[in-house]
């Protein structure tokens, strides 16, 4: 390649879009993207050859996929570029690992069947090159610092730009957004927008941090997953495209007529109808800060959410389901939309089928087993496990998978007094439990029947009873409420290691018996019995944020949840009400219609559809009531 440190460089391209493991959904966004990295590096901003880049596309098992890239990262001088995108998984010690083909996302599988990034990092640092840059675009990206150290560089050898810039589409504790139209990635998309648009600077080339902290920029304005980056030594200054904006002639990539003719960026944004919108036109929908993406879970599944389409009336729906015996303490969806549960007072857990709400039906006998209340129901992500929190102070887990419904698995023991809440993680593997014995605990489900404890209790101040935990859909953050008026964020990106993510908050309320994440983790919301809601913003992660008081409640506030497009907050109590909340303005909720009525006593619990078009609610007049949303 010569004495030119521009002239000796290669882009490896890496895409996962097609899984024949049934739990991970394909991807086609990381398909797209692939081509997208290929158009928009070899487009005149960019400057790179055809002959310089090398595309991957599913790849079958990690063995596969090192015996492909090794090759082309061993006799590069001076610049490698990695990317890589598809789904990303956290394995149980928390190590990032990158979907191929034929990976299994069993918690046991998955080391094996996915490529730990840790392996490709060696295969990495294998590369002479002066200058490494590493884009991962996919879920909980930022674990890949745990191997980043392992990439080495080459002595400087007169090069400035020696060294690794690595940029991931996602911190460790989220997942990253993608459409399912065919179209790439929200984070590539940031990228060629940037690109294409050019900077505002007084310079004709752009560093590769200058692009990332533009693409960075943007996605954070959307409220889509914010994009992360480290650097060693001077590879953050590496130039990495013309600027745009500036009519001058940077020679960034090798001489000028080894730059050849391509696709521009702008030719591209152009194409898919996107230059003046760009991300924000794609995202900014209703609140401001979500939109119509698909989520991409830890476990493999995706689903996508729904864009906000603002609630204007609730009406009840058949007749008020009456199998109960006692009062109907708690009610959730499977995640099809088609199977409702629910647990009570008299011990027992119900299945109903609501495929047709006007004319649901149980399904099977009641699922017996608990030798005292039922406080809580949660199904998982999947579908296939069932959770149920009693004051017996025991956790019950039932297979729901086809033929038998319902059928018994592990009980799970530790709490000494009674469990008040349980909530699965988005990804499925992890579940958190609440109780009156004043601690949380978190347990690791592989499966109905196999499930047991990832550590010791957390969260004990010896005093307080937790009331409540809620997981935001698409990260590891977790909200819990005490019985001392105080609302508390922890993260779980260590699920044995839970650590506070934000001092506690004061919610005013002598017990907050209720809290709610909404999907994209920025808003918080408790009830308590001073008959109040609170909704917090959490968008600002440096300030304390100060809570909006909702009114409206004539009696303790005993739930609130957000609905799965996260522009509707319902609450519910002892007023024997539940109430609406429109969040188009977070900084001013304001009440959709009046309250909706019929229960003769205490609102437990509501739960919205996963689809957003019903409401269930479980009372203390041993009914439970479906709503549906227009």
């Amino acid at each position: 390649m010569g004495s030119d440190p521009f002239r000796s460089r290669r882009a490896v391209l890496i895409a996962n879009s097609r899984y024949t493991e049934s739990t991970i959904i394909d991807l086609p966004a990381a398909s797209a993207s692939l081509t997208a990295m290929t158009d928009l590096l070899c487009g005149e901003l960019c400057g790179w050859s055809q002959d310089e880049l090398r595309t991957i596309a599913d790849a079958p098992d990690p063995a596969a996929l090192a015996r492909l890239v090794q090759p082309e990262v061993g006799d590069v001088e001076d610049l490698l570029l990695v990317y890589y995108a598809g789904h990303g998984f956290r394995t149980m010690d928390s190590t990032l690992a990158l979907a191929l083909r034929d990976t299994d996302p069993h918690p046991e599988l998955l080391p094996s069947t996915g490529m730990l990034y840790d392996r490709l990092a060696q295969i990495i640092s294998g590369s002479p090159a002066k200058t490494k840059i590493v884009i991962l675009d996919c879920c909980f990206a930022e674990l890949a610092n745990r191997g980043n150290h392992q990439i080495g560089s080459a002595s400087r050898s007169g090069n400035p730009y020696v060294g690794l810039y690595f940029i991931g589409a996602s911190e460790a504790e989220e997942r990253a957004s993608a459409p399912t139209d065919g179209s790439p990635t929200y984070f590539v998309q940031a990228l060629i927008d940037v690109i294409g648009h050019g900077i505002d600077v007084d310079l004709d080339a752009l560093s590769i941090e200058q692009v990332y902290r533009a693409v960075n920029e943007r996605l954070r304005s959307t409220g889509l997953a914010e994009p992360v980056d480290s650097a060693i030594r001077g590879a953050r200054d590496r130039p990495f495209a013309r600027n745009a904006r500036s009519d001058g002639n940077a020679v960034l990539t090798g001489p000028v007529e080894e730059i050849h003719s391509g696709k521009s960026a702008v030719s591209l944004l152009r194409r898919r109808g996107l230059l003046t919108a760009g991300v924000v036109g794609m995202a900014a929908v209703g609140t401001g800060w979500l939109g119509l993406r698909t989520l991409v879970p830890a476990g493999g599944s995706h689903s996508e959410a729904p864009p906000i389409q603002p609630i204007t009336q609730a009406t009840f729906i058949g007749a008020p389901l009456t199998q109960h015996t006692d009062m109907v303490k708690s009610v959730c969806f499977s995640p099809d939309n088609r199977m409702l549960a629910s647990g009570g007072y008299d011990r027992t857990v119900r299945l109903w089928n609501v495929a047709v709400p006007a004319n649901a039906i149980p399904m099977g006998a009641p699922l017996l087993g608990h030798t005292n209340h039922v406080s809580m129901v949660s199904i998982s992500p999947d579908g296939r496990t069932l959770a149920s929190a009693g004051e017996d102070t025991t956790i019950r887990l039932w297979d729901l998978t086809p033929p038998h419904p319902g059928s018994p698995g592990s009980v799970l023991v530790g709490h000494s007094a009674a469990v008040n809440a349980v909530a699965f993680r988005d990804d499925g593997v992890i579940a958190v439990s609440c109780s009156d014995d004043t601690t949380m605990r978190v347990w690791s489900i592989a499966g109905p029947a196999l499930a047991d404890g990832s550590g010791g209790p957390f969260g004990s101040d010896g005093v307080t009873r937790v009331q409540s935990v809620a997981f935001a859909a698409r990260t590891t953050m977790l909200a819990s409420a005490g019985g001392n008026g105080t609302a508390a964020l922890w993260s779980l990106s260590h699920p044995t290691a839970p650590s506070l993510s934000r001092p506690v908050l004061s919610a005013g309320s002598a017990i907050v018996d209720s809290v709610a994440l909404s999907p994209d983790g920025r808003l918080l919301a408790a009830g308590g019995y001073d008959e109040n809601v609170r909704l917090w913003n959490l968008s600002d992660r440096r300030a304390a944020p100060t809570p909006y008081v909702i009114q409206g409640h004539s009696d303790a506030v005993t739930s609130v949840v957000f609905s799965p497009d996260g522009g509707t907050l319902a609450s519910a109590g002892y007023d024997r009400t539940i109430r609406l909340w429109s969040l188009a303005d977070p900084a001013d909720p304001q009440p959709i219609g009046g309250p909706l009525m019929g229960h003769e006593l205490v609102v437990f619990q509501v739960a919205f559809s996963p689809n957003g078009k019903l409401l269930a609610s479980a009372s203390g007049d041993n009914t439970i009531r479906l709503w549906a949303l227009s």
